[in-house]
């Protein structure tokens, strides 16, 4: 079980779908998503809401409290080859400019 299937699933026992939560902001660099977001990782991985989208999965806003947060939305509870897509669309890590350790 990877680190993902577990998020899906606590995920939906949390809010009753499978889900993984991502940041999004219209129009902006991975870079500058993680300066709107104050994303506090020291990497993070970058996709389009499109590519995921045209790989059959759902991206929806979810928490109206966190700028930018939605979730990649699975149908049902997601299989190895859903996960596997999901790591495919994001590929490698890049460092985070903004992370407070940098």
């Amino acid at each position: 079980m990877s680190g993902l299937d577990v998020s899906a699933k606590r995920t939906f026992k949390q809010k009753g779908y499978y889900g993984l939560s991502v940041l999004t902001f219209r129009a902006s660099t991975g870079q500058g998503i993680a300066r709107r977001a104050r994303l506090p990782h020291d990497d993070f991985c970058v996709t389009r809401a499109r590519v995921l989208r045209r790989a059959g999965f759902e991206v929806r806003m979810t928490d109206e409290t966190r700028p930018g947060h939605a979730s990649i939305v699975f149908e049902g509870k997601p299989s190895q080859d859903d996960i596997d897509v999901v790591i495919r669309a994001f590929g490698r890590s890049r460092p985070n400019r903004m992370a407070r350790s940098r």
